[in-house]
């Protein structure tokens, strides 16, 4: 609500240009044709076209400004507050919304991301997720429900090269593991995890000691 009062009173405000309003006084009494006519021609003086144009006042007529200017209503400090206000309510981070202050940094706005996936993200997709696997599918059968976030998490493609070629070298991952990572279809002998040639498990090394006894 009262971000609503506030956009609309300084949408009012900037409709007339942020010219104060204010009381306009002259000697002696008006009657009511003269009010009216008085009241029109005051108001034909306002609007963003009539911006700097000279007021001529006679009769000793006096204008008293009663309202403040934009600057003076700080609208910037007040529709920044908005937008954190708005995203407070929805749980979200300003800088998701592209609204972020001087003290953001490219460090700090990653870390933003990060925590916008686990403590916004995260809590509506387990929402979703368990209410879907109750009304949907088997509950605890073999079907279930998952969102894909991995696009949000994915580093540089330099970066990712790396990581595969780690995990895939040192066996810790098989190839189509890493496929099926990216999002892409397994292919034909990639199943298998690697070993590199210059390792061994310690039970390799003692059937490989007990097959030197025993040969003759």
């Amino acid at each position: 609500g009262l971000a609503i009062a506030t956009e609309r009173s300084q949408s009012s405000m900037h409709a007339n240009g942020l010219r104060p309003s204010g009381t306009y006084t002259v000697t002696g009494s008006l009657t009511e044709e003269q009010h009216t006519r008085l009241s029109k021609w005051v108001k034909d003086q306002g609007g963003p076209e009539n911006a700097g144009t000279p007021l001529v006042l006679d009769r000793d007529a006096k204008w008293l400004s009663t309202s403040v200017s934009g600057v003076d209503a700080q609208h910037v400090e007040t529709r920044r507050l908005q937008v954190e206000e708005i995203c407070r309510g929805y749980g979200v981070f300003p800088i998701m919304v592209g609204h972020s202050d001087k003290t953001s940094t490219f460090a700090s706005s990653e870390a933003f991301f990060a925590a916008h996936r686990i403590h916004t993200l995260a809590p509506w997709h387990k929402a979703w997720r368990d209410r879907l696997d109750e009304t949907l599918l088997d509950g605890s059968g073999s079907l279930f429900v998952d969102f894909d976030t991995r696009y949000m998490v994915a580093g540089s493609l330099k970066d990712r090269a790396m990581w595969a070629r780690t995990m895939a070298e040192t066996g810790i991952w098989t190839r189509n593991e890493i496929r099926d990572e990216d999002g892409k279809d397994p292919l034909p002998g990639l199943d298998e995890p690697l070993t590199p040639l210059n390792m061994s498990t310690g039970k390799q090394g003692s059937d490989d000691e007990d097959q030197d006894n025993a040969a003759p």
